[in-house]
């Protein structure tokens, strides 16, 4: 023992001692000569890195502290919990999903549940703006019936209830054989169309929509029609996309059809909000189109379809007041068939309506932009000329008259009817004028002076003057005075006497008989 603790020589000897109590074990491999041993104590214990197995042992506990946590958050609610308001950014829902605090039942396993409870929510949104706002719709298109205040509303209402970038509203063309653009919304940058633009029914797709009853979806036409794509085959300004279409009927009746366009998530809500959209249209459209019926039938003159005296004395006043705020020019020229009483006398009355009715025809054919036409009474016309001074008031008359009294040979008079001519007086606004009335009594005079001259001529009123329109005032004194008595009605009063005194009627009595 004593020889085993002796060492060599100028070497120290260090060695770790046991604990009392323990044994000592013996060195794995001898010290090398000349170095010093140097160990721990064995109930040190040895670094982590040497001892892999504790940090598994602390990854699991960590694992399983987490799924411990996320049980105890996500255990069973109550029965009576409530579905509440879904995060709609996704770091609120990823908290919603790992909480279980986001709306979502508790018994939603993954995220496909979570987009199916998003998208239901999305559509009861939909449907909640649609049956909030659709009265409101309905109420403003009772309120008018105007058309184009209804073609507005329509669209507009449209664009709101789908949220469709672009819509477009087409009405039928008499005879049904087109459809016509008559208003459209459009949202963003995109290009509009022309309104009045034409499509043709029998092309696809529209061809098989307007066969429909109902909205129906691109992605659900037959596929000869989804393969277009559009509303006929057209190219560059006239070709219109369509997601969502409609007819509008009104019983029986087509009426247009209604399309939108740029919408997302497309469902079976759209349609069903699109339909009946489009037969509460319907209704406003087809009372809208009655009113503007009804207008033209009170507005417009039987026989000649040219503007009544009534519509004529309404667009004259509206114009009048323009022009005295403006001070721009407006005239008028009254056209009087000459000799019309002797043409009925001898032609007969169904030839002087188609006398009239031809002369409307050429008066509707000469006139220019912006100006009106009307039948005044009788056989009188007048045509309204805004922004002409009398000048060329005048010479537009002249061309008129010359019109009537040597027509071209395509547009020549029925040989029956004879040589007919037309006189014409010529006035414009001057600021001296108090009323439309005013205005219009200097074209007359101007037409008696025309008249007086020998018919067949045009006269200016400025030109005309004051004594000459006195003149024209006893001449139209004279025309519209009683005829003088024939030896016949001489006969007739005498014998009224003789019966008056033959009553024992008094004198004035008798005299106002006589008179009669």
């Amino acid at each position: 023992m004593n020889a085993a603790r002796r060492s060599s020589p100028g070497s120290a000897d260090l060695k770790a001692t046991s604990p009392p109590g323990t044994s000592q074990a013996a060195p794995a491999t001898p010290p090398a000569p000349g170095t010093a041993e140097l160990r721990l104590p064995d109930w040190v214990p040895a670094p982590v890195a040497a001892r892999p197995e504790l940090v598994i042992g602390a990854a699991a506990c960590l694992v399983a502290l987490l799924v411990v946590v996320l049980v105890v958050l996500r255990r069973p609610r109550a029965a009576a919990s409530h579905r509440r308001h879904v995060p709609t950014t996704w770091g609120a829902r990823f908290l919603s999903y790992v909480t279980g605090r986001g709306g979502v039942d508790s018994g939603s396993p993954n995220w496909v549940e979570m987009e199916r409870f998003l998208e239901v929510e999305r559509r009861n949104q939909e449907l909640r703006s649609f049956f909030v706002n659709f009265p409101e719709h309905v109420q403003r298109l009772n309120s008018t019936l105007e058309l184009d205040e209804v073609i507005q509303i329509v669209v507009g209402a449209t664009a709101e209830m789908l949220g469709a970038s672009s819509v477009q509203l087409f009405l039928d063309e008499p005879g049904g054989a087109e459809l016509k653009l008559v208003g459209e919304v459009h949202r963003g940058a995109e290009r509009k169309s022309v309104l009045g633009t034409r499509v043709p029914t029998n092309v696809a797709p529209q061809a098989w929509i307007l066969t429909q009853r109902t909205a129906s979806r691109a992605q659900d036409w037959p596929f000869q029609h989804r393969a277009a794509g559009t509303l006929g085959i057209r190219t560059g300004r006239d070709t219109f996309l369509i997601d969502i279409a409609a007819p509008i009927h009104v019983g029986e009746e087509r009426l247009g059809l209604l399309v939108a366009s740029g919408l997302s998530g497309l469902t079976n809500h759209h349609q069903r909000i699109l339909s009946c959209w489009a037969n509460v249209s319907g209704l406003s459209i087809d009372n809208a189109k009655r009113m503007v019926l009804a207008r033209q039938l009170a507005d417009t003159d039987r026989m000649t379809r040219l503007l009544n005296h009534a519509a004529f004395q309404d667009r004259l006043g509206g114009e009048f007041n323009r022009v005295r705020r403006t001070g721009e020019a407006l005239s008028l020229v009254m056209i009087d068939v000459d000799s019309f009483k002797r043409y009925n006398d001898s032609h007969g009355h169904i030839a002087g309506d188609r006398l009239l009715t031809r002369l409307a025809e050429i008066l509707a054919g000469h006139a220019l932009p912006g100006s009106l036409v009307a039948r005044y009474g009788g056989e009188e016309f007048v045509v309204m000329l805004p922004d002409l001074d009398e000048e060329q008031a005048a010479e537009h008359a002249e061309a008129l008259r010359a019109a009537v009294a040597d027509p071209p040979p395509e547009d020549h008079w029925d040989p029956a009817l004879g040589c007919v001519t037309v006189s014409a007086g010529v006035a414009t606004f001057t600021p001296d004028l108090d009323n439309p009335q005013a205005l219009v009594a200097r074209a007359d005079e101007a037409l008696y002076v025309s008249k007086a001259e020998g018919r067949n001529r045009v006269t200016r009123a400025s030109l005309v003057p004051a004594i000459e329109r006195r003149q024209g005032d006893r001449r139209r004194q004279q025309q519209t005075a009683p005829p003088p008595r024939t030896t016949s009605t001489e006969a007739h009063a005498d014998l009224g006497t003789a019966k008056a005194g033959a009553f024992a009627w008094e004198i004035p009595s008798a005299t106002l008989f006589r008179d009669a």
